[in-house]
């Protein structure tokens, strides 16, 4: 993802994943989202919005771990984690997938950490 450097906005990545759900003709499932790994699975930077959001201003930092994980569907932009905690679910009839990549943050392009 040739947004992904040090300095970029953290946004840009929102968009880019926006970008190619489009020309999918897929939906963004919005409250789901990318985040920071390190120390902890879930850490700083967190939720990584999945589309462009203008009022998130935050940068991507040199050396940064970070996680994009999209999670695309055919009719639904929403999920609901269900009472146990861990399932989601979406609109009745709607397909979704989700893969994720981890990623080092450098100046140039960002060090993918994960296979596809």
């Amino acid at each position: 993802m040739k947004v992904a450097t040090a300095g970029a906005s953290l946004n840009l990545i929102g968009r880019e994943i926006e970008r190619v759900a489009k020309k999918y003709n897929l939906k963004i499932i919005e409250n789901l989202g990318s985040h920071g790994v390190g120390r902890a699975l879930h850490e700083e930077p967190g939720f990584i919005a999945p589309f462009f959001d203008p009022k998130d201003k935050r940068k991507l930092k040199l050396g940064q771990v970070i996680t994009i994980e999209p999670f695309l569907s055919t009719r639904s932009s929403l999920a609901v984690e269900c009472r146990d905690g861990w399932t989601l679910t979406t609109d009745k009839g709607n397909f979704a997938a989700q893969f994720e990549h981890s990623m080092i943050i450098t100046k140039k392009y960002p060090i993918i950490l994960t296979h596809a």
